[in-house]
């Protein structure tokens, strides 16, 4: 089988190649792009150096000959429904590229902000940056268009979630105590039979409290003032000292990753954070998946990817 010719921007730590590989798809990878110079040090450990593999997408070359797909994910911070949504500049750079190589396909990762960004009316569909952006590539005369919508709050539903029990390459069983009181710094001096806790006066902690018997006690605004963990949920324990935030347990799921992978999980009666390799797994990258790089790099790496299993089963629809 004759290969197909890929490129992508934003090119992380190969998502996409992997999605290629677990489909069997003979592939040759005209070029790679990404500025982090700890994602192209995992991009060529695990794929090799493209030929050709440039920092930063204004200096990237446009290949004459048309690609059969276009991968390409900016920054998500300028739509993020969590950040500032100022928009962003490298959206509209990788239309520049879709009109001068004319892909046979191309593959357009975002978060679900990007679809409400700049919207002025509510019954509108889409807000004003999305439908501009649907203008500049044909408007009605696209034949195709397909959106994997990822929710900020919470990891992709369905199909393509993945347990805290069922990662892509398998059950979570790596051991990594996580110290929580480095996060709240308060402990329990009493001796009362709480295991390891950090509490407040109204004996919930500011972030999480372990107590035998009941679950753990996650601080979260909600009416009980509370969210209980049990075995197999995950803590999201992001701005410890917010009063506003809830949504920080996951029943039987992980929440969405992000970079600093502030996320943990309940293990032996314990509250440790979830290990890098973990992190992958639930990304659907395969336990032959490493890294050269440290820890804190990993944690970002893997909060910056997509979902293995989310491209494959895009990648299916296409008729390659």
């Amino acid at each position: 089988m004759k290969a197909i010719k890929v490129g992508s921007d934003f090119s992380g730590v190969g998502a996409f190649d992997q999605a290629l590989i677990r489909l069997g798809i003979n592939y040759e990878t005209i070029f790679a792009c990404d500025m982090d110079k700890y994602a192209r040090q995992t991009f060529i450990e695990n794929y090799g150096e493209p030929k050709y593999y440039p920092e930063n997408v204004y200096d990237r070359d446009i290949p004459e000959e048309s690609l059969d797909i276009y991968m390409t994910s900016p920054p998500c911070q300028g739509f993020s429904l969590a950040g500032k949504r100022g928009g962003s500049i490298l959206f509209l750079n990788s239309h520049e590229f879709i009109k001068q190589n004319n892909p046979r396909y191309f593959i357009f990762e975002n978060v679900k902000g990007l679809l409400s960004h700049d919207k002025k009316d509510k019954d509108a569909e889409f807000g004003n940056t999305f439908n501009q952006w649907i203008n500049y590539l044909g408007g009605k005369s696209i034949n195709q268009l397909i959106i994997n919508n990822t929710n900020t709050d919470h990891l992709i539903p369905g199909e393509y979630s993945k347990t805290l029990r069922c990662g892509g390459g398998g059950s979570l069983t790596e051991k990594h105590n996580y110290d929580m009181i480095k996060v709240v710094g308060n402990t329990n001096p009493s001796g009362n039979g709480m295991n390891g806790n950090v509490f407040d006066e109204e004996g919930i902690s500011p972030t999480l409290s372990t107590n035998k018997g009941e679950g753990i006690k996650v601080k979260s605004a909600t009416k009980k003032g509370f969210e209980t963990a049990n075995e197999g949920d995950s803590i999201n324990f992001s701005v410890p000292s917010s009063g506003t935030r809830r949504g920080r347990v996951g029943k039987g799921v992980a929440q969405t990753l992000d970079t600093a992978c502030n996320q943990a999980t309940i293990s032996e009666s314990r509250i440790r954070r979830l290990t890098p390799r973990e992190v992958f797994r639930l990304m659907d990258f395969p336990d032959s998946f490493t890294w050269p790089v440290s820890n804190s790099q990993a944690y970002k790496q893997g909060g910056n990817s997509i979902v293995v299993g989310v491209l494959a089963k895009t990648i299916e629809r296409l008729k390659l």
